[in-house]
């Protein structure tokens, strides 16, 4: 039977552990002792459920807290492990911060409340939220930050009245909290607060908080004063606590009774008695309190009564007491100190080793630091290989890709210029056809020079497509061609004499064609009129290039223009060598002396 009934509670408690809650029966909470091993058969019966054991270690720390027993409850604290969870993360935060704000570590205590509250934030979990805010309210009241409980009890308040599912019991320690901060500044509304509290702790059976609200109501009453009232409270406070074995609380509520007494001057003869009963709880159920007060109190009241010897008896203790609790915070020093000189004996000692080993240590950093570095190095290199391998990769398919399509483009202008050739020497040819078919001199003349200017066009474009490079003409090789298919075509003996200086000079098909135009018309010119009665004709041409200019020189030793043989400065031929020469920027001159003499200088960079 009794393992049904455990199992049954256990569910109860899986159960409510989902909600971020611990469900403990109400016949469980009638003591602090049963509670305690309630939740500690649970914890050894949950080692798999990790989540749920979380949650009841930090229930349990609650619990110890409120027996004074900070030690217990920060130790199992510490026994939780991380965990992962964003809502463990929070109630582990909480109950860190709540064992922290008792050893009054108020920073630290802060910190977690700070956690807690931004875990359960994000994670939506408005009752654990609620607990965290009420919590805050005495941490504030605590250390004496008034306005900052006012302002978390608003908070609390607010989110109460959005999420009234919550458990009930969160109202009630919100209520109870409310009261204690109220009762600094507003006895009044601190009673109003109070009896609410305590109407709620009736109807949902929670004695604990109902202890509480007596405790404070009694509190407030001796303040206004109305000292029966608070005495009625007092004592109800202590029946409750004793009931529940929370002896701390007991002892607590008692020394305010009997302070109240003392204070007052009332129920005189309850006072020695009453502190003398809280020295014997205190010393067998609760070594934690501090028995100063109590004996301080006794001290004065015996000096009252004049109970010499008692008075003295207890005067004694307080001091010993107060001289245990120096000889305490002495031996707590002497400790600090011994702990220093050996830590300082440690430093001195590894500063002794430090100076043999540090040798070593640098070496051996310096030889992780160079692996390190070579390896780094390596896998730098590493990267960089194949970022180039690759980056080579598509630089070859690029080239390879360019190159094709070079290929295609050159062999299209090619074709381009081979194709322009053939429609120039067709033209060419019906020109010569039309010359043999016409009867006049003067028209077939005109037919054949324009037939020789076609040509020498034609033959830039058969020196493009016959050639790798595309763009360019070399003049040196282009000129002796063109000077050949002239003397070819206007006579048919070899009185001429035509000698051609020239050094390899690239230049454009613009340029080219240019300078074979300006040679035609200048060679027919010298051949057609300038060697009537010359015996041995002959025409010289010279090409270089200086710094910065290109050079053409032309000349004849005929009798030249001068002599009135039929040439002119202003005919056809002249009017092209002007045309073509300022196409490509150059300047012409001519002179006159033992024949004609063109000279042809245009600005020229490689």
């Amino acid at each position: 039977m009794k393992s049904i009934v455990s199992s049954f509670l256990l569910v109860l408690v899986c159960a409510w552990s989902a909600h971020g809650n611990i469900h403990v029966p109400d016949s469980v909470k009638q003591t602090t002792t049963a509670e305690t091993e309630f939740i500690l058969r649970q914890i050894q019966n949950s080692s798999e459920d990790i989540p749920h054991q979380v949650r009841l270690k930090c229930y349990l720390s609650k619990l110890y807290n409120r027996e004074g027993k900070y030690d217990e409850a920060q130790k199992l604290i510490d026994e939780i492990p991380p965990s992962e969870y964003n809502l463990l993360i929070g109630e582990v935060s909480l109950a860190k911060a709540i064992n922290l704000k008792y050893q009054l570590q108020p920073k630290a205590s802060k910190l977690f409340f700070d956690r807690a509250i931004l875990e359960f934030t994000l994670t939506k979990r408005e009752c654990l939220l609620i607990e965290t805010h009420i919590e805050l309210i005495e941490y504030y009241r605590k250390f004496d930050l008034i306005d900052l409980a006012f302002k978390e009890a608003e908070k609390a308040e607010s989110l109460l009245k959005i999420n009234q599912s919550c458990d009930p019991v969160l109202t009630i320690r919100y209520l109870n909290r409310l009261a204690s901060v109220q009762n600094i500044n507003n006895t009044t509304e601190s009673i109003q607060t109070s009896y609410r509290c305590i109407d709620s702790c009736i109807k949902y059976n929670e004695k604990y908080y109902l202890a509480i609200s007596y405790n404070e109501i009694g509190y407030s009453y001796q303040h206004i004063p109305n000292l029966d009232s608070a005495d009625f409270y007092y004592r109800k406070a202590e029946e409750l606590f004793r009931s529940q074995e929370l002896i701390l609380d007991f002892l607590h509520v008692k020394m305010n009774r009997m302070r109240m007494y003392a204070h007052k001057q009332i129920n005189n003869s309850e006072i020695i008695p009453g502190l003398l009963e809280i020295e014997t709880e205190a010393l067998e159920k609760a070594p934690t309190y501090d028995l100063a007060e109590c004996y301080r109190s006794i001290w004065v009241e015996a000096q009252t009564i004049q109970d010499f010897e008692t008075a003295f008896e207890y005067l004694r203790k307080f001091y010993y007491l107060d001289l245990a609790r120096i000889e305490s915070d002495v031996a707590e020093q002497v400790e600090k100190v011994k702990q220093q000189e050996k830590e300082s004996q440690t430093k001195i000692q590894n500063l002794v080793l430090s100076s043999q080993v540090q040798t070593q240590k640098s070496e051996l950093k310096q030889t992780k630091t160079i692996v390190w570095l070579v390896i780094i190095a390596f896998i730098i290199l590493l990267a960089i290989s194949l970022f180039l391998f690759r980056i080579l990769k598509q630089r070859d398919k690029l080239t390879k890709d360019l190159a094709l399509r070079n290929t295609q483009k050159d062999e299209l202008i090619q074709e381009v210029h081979h194709r322009v050739k053939n429609n120039l020497s067709f033209v060419s040819s019906l020109l010569e056809m039309q010359i043999n078919s016409l009867p006049e001199e003067s028209k077939t003349e005109e037919l054949k020079n324009a037939s020789l200017r076609i040509e020498s066009m034609s033959l830039v474009h058969q020196m493009l497509y016959t050639q790798d490079d595309i763009t360019t003409v070399d003049l040196s090789t282009y000129i002796p061609e063109l000077l050949s298919y002239l003397k070819d075509s206007l006579i048919h003996e070899d009185k001429l004499e035509v000698q051609l200086t020239s050094e390899p000079i690239k230049v454009e098909s613009r340029t080219a064609t240019a300078f074979g135009l300006i040679i035609t018309e200048f060679v027919t010119n010298s051949i057609k009129h300038a060697f009537n009665g010359i015996s041995n004709p002959k025409i010289e041409i010279d090409l270089h290039k200086n710094k910065t200019d290109l050079v053409l020189i032309m000349r004849d030793n005929g009798v030249g223009m001068r002599a009135g043989n039929g040439s002119s400065k202003s005919g056809f031929g002249m009017r092209i060598i002007d045309i073509f020469s300022r196409q490509i920027n150059a300047t012409v001159n001519f002179s006159f002396e033992k024949g004609t003499q063109l000279t042809l200088i245009m600005s020229y960079e490689e």
